[in-house]
C-alpha cells in the first residue's frame, strides 16, 4: 500500500480499494465503512494481534505508520474467532529489524500549483490577499522516513539473529483553504439607506409619533427608508467609521431585510501537523501526535450596524397607509 497515492497514507483506505465495501469516510478511521452490509463500528482493526480500535467505541483508530507496514489484509465474511470482530477485520502485520541495517526517506504531498479549484469556488488561492501578494499558500505534505537493522553494542552485544530495532517517523503538513459565504452590510446601508432598490421594509420614525383623536397611535414612514446618520447612536456611528466588515464582493437577490450572502471569503483553517513514531521490535514506544501552531487571517462578516434611534420596521396597514399604530419599538437592522 505504500506505493500506492493514498491520502495521508492510512491504512484504512484499503476499505477504499476492497470490491463489496462501503466506504465514504475519512482517513482519520474507519469512518462510515460498511463490511458486508453491517455497521461501521463492527470493524475490528488489529496490529501484530493487538486490538488498535478507539476505546470510546467510536470510529477512530490508533494509526500506523504505512512505512511500517508489511502487510495489510481485511477479512471481509466469517471473521475467525481470534479476532471477535463481526463487521470486518483489517489485519495489520508491521515490518521488523534484520540483520542488515536498512531505511528510507521520502516526501508525498501536493502544493497549490498541483491542487485543483473546486466547482463552486469563485476566488482562487492565487488571489492577491492582504499579506500575501501572490495568493495564500496551500499545501499537503507528508515526509516520512524509517530504519532498521540489529542491535549491537561493540565490545559487548551482538544482536544478529536475535535481537532487532526498526523505527519509523512520519509528519502530516497541511494548510488548506475553504471558501465561505456570509452577510455584510453594503455601502448603502453603512449611509443609512435601506430601500434595497425598492422592496425593503418600511421604517417608522419614532419622532413622529402621536396619538389621533379616536386614541390612536401612529407614526410616519421615512422618507425612501433612509435614516439620516444624525439620528444614529454615536457608538454606532463609531463602529460604522471603523468599518470591521469584509467588503461585500457578490451581490444575491434583495429581499425586504436587505440583500443576503454579499460576502465571499477564503477561511483559512489552522496549520496542522502530526507526528507519529512507531514502536521498535525491542520496546514500545506509545503513538503521540502534536498540533502545530496555525496561521489564519479571515473576519467574521455581522450582519451590519444597528440604529438605535428606535425606528421599527413593519407593513404598513392598507386603509392608512401613510401612518402606522404604534406597537413594540425594536431596533432597525440592516440585512
Amino acid at each position: 500500500m505504500y506505493d500506492l497515492p493514498l491520502f495521508q497514507r492510512n491504512v484504512t483506505n484499503i476499505l477504499r480499494l476492497t470490491p463489496g465495501v462501503a466506504y465514504e469516510g475519512y482517513s482519520l478511521g474507519i469512518g462510515a465503512g460498511h463490511v458486508a452490509g453491517l455497521r461501521d463500528t463492527a470493524i475490528g482493526v488489529y496490529e501484530d494481534g493487538v486490538g488498535a480500535n478507539s476505546p470510546m467505541g467510536n470510529t477512530r483508530i490508533v494509526r500506523p505508520i504505512l512505512n511500517a507496514v508489511e502487510e495489510v489484509k481485511l477479512v471481509t465474511t466469517a471473521p475467525p474467532a481470534e479476532y471477535g470482530a463481526v463487521g470486518g477485520v483489517i489485519d495489520v502485520v508491521r515490518k521488523s529489524g534484520t540483520n542488515e541495517i536498512h531505511g528510507l526517506a521520502s516526501n508525498y504531498g501536493r502544493s497549490r500549483r498541483t491542487q485543483h479549484r473546486l466547482f463552486f469556488d469563485q476566488q482562487k488561492t492565487s488571489t492577491p490577499k492582504p499579506g500575501f501578494p501572490s495568493g495564500e499558500p496551500t499545501f499537503f505534505m507528508m515526509p516520512d522516513a524509517n530504519v532498521g537493522g540489529p542491535i549491537r553494542l561493540p565490545g559487548l552485544y551482538d544482536g544478529r539473529n536475535k535481537s532487532f530495532f526498526f523505527f519509523a517517523y512520519q509528519k502530516l503538513i497541511e494548510k488548506k483553504l475553504a471558501q465561505a459565504f456570509s452577510n455584510a452590510p453594503t455601502p448603502d446601508m453603512k449611509r443609512g439607506d435601506f430601500n434595497f432598490g425598492g422592496v425593503g421594509n418600511e421604517l417608522w420614525d419614532p419622532a413622529t409619533t402621536r396619538q389621533l383623536p379616536n386614541g390612536t397611535w401612529v407614526r410616519d414612514p421615512r422618507p425612501n427608508r433612509i435614516v439620516p446618520l444624525s439620528r444614529w447612536d454615536p457608538v454606532a456611528r463609531k463602529v460604522i467609521e471603523i468599518d470591521p466588515w469584509v467588503p461585500p464582493n457578490r451581490l444575491d437577490t434583495p429581499t425586504p431585510t436587505g440583500p443576503s450572502r454579499t460576502s465571499s471569503t477564503a477561511r483559512t483553517p489552522a496549520c496542522s501537523t502530526s507526528i507519529t513514531p512507531a514502536r521498535s521490535t525491542t520496546s514500545s514506544a506509545r503513538n503521540s501526535r502534536s498540533t502545530g501552531p496555525g496561521a489564519t487571517s479571515t473576519r467574521t462578516a455581522p450582519e451590519g450596524p444597528r440604529a438605535t434611534s428606535g425606528i421599527s420596521t413593519s407593513t404598513p396597514p392598507t386603509a392608512t397607509p401613510r401612518r402606522k399604530p404604534i406597537r413594540t419599538s425594536r431596533s432597525a437592522r440592516p440585512g
